[in-house]
């Protein structure tokens, strides 16, 4: 009885941990060298939601503007992929993590758009109704470090010790 308890109880903990990862998010800025100047930062900057490791076509990823340098268009989502400039992958990430290509158009439901670029692609721009972008500049990313879940930690570690419990009555008898 123990030995099965504690073969499936290795198999979960396997499946558990053996869950594809997630989908990578980031952090992307860049400073624009043409646009409206404002009383923000002047840098265009947001988050990025849906990437993987490896060739990404742009597909089912998700950018929202947090910065502008006049405000406008912050909290603005782009969801709609809409090409790329060199036809090939929207971004390329590497096996640390690391953004390598960015060349990626998306659209807002308004018709905003954001480029993502800077790497022989698409130049960086944000715009339609304010425009800002910077020729000759590149799209930077930031990996956004994993959040752990307390609600999965404490079910973990609930886990862990009902299994000990378990573990020690089965022993006894």
């Amino acid at each position: 009885m123990l030995k099965t308890f504690l073969t499936a109880s290795v198999i979960s903990l396997g499946t558990v941990l053996a869950v594809p990862v997630h989908a990578l998010s980031y952090t992307w800025s860049f400073t624009p060298t043409f646009g409206p100047m404002g009383v923000n930062p002047y840098v265009v900057s947001g988050t990025i939601d849906g990437l993987q490791i490896g060739s990404n076509n742009g597909a089912g990823i998700i950018a929202i503007v947090t910065n502008t340098p006049t405000g406008f268009l912050e909290g603005t989502t782009f969801a709609i992929f809409d090409s790329t400039n060199l036809g090939g992958d929207a971004f390329t990430v590497d096996g640390s993590g690391n953004v390598t290509l960015a060349d990626a158009l998306y659209r807002s439901a308004s018709n905003d758009f954001l480029f993502l670029g800077g790497f022989g692609g698409y130049i960086p721009e944000l715009g339609f109704t304010a425009n800002w972008n910077a020729p000759g500049g590149s799209t930077s990313f930031t990996p956004v470090p994993f959040e752990f879940s307390p609600a999965l930690g404490v079910g973990f570690l609930g886990s862990l010790w009902a299994a000990n419990k378990l573990r020690k009555r089965l022993t006894k008898k």
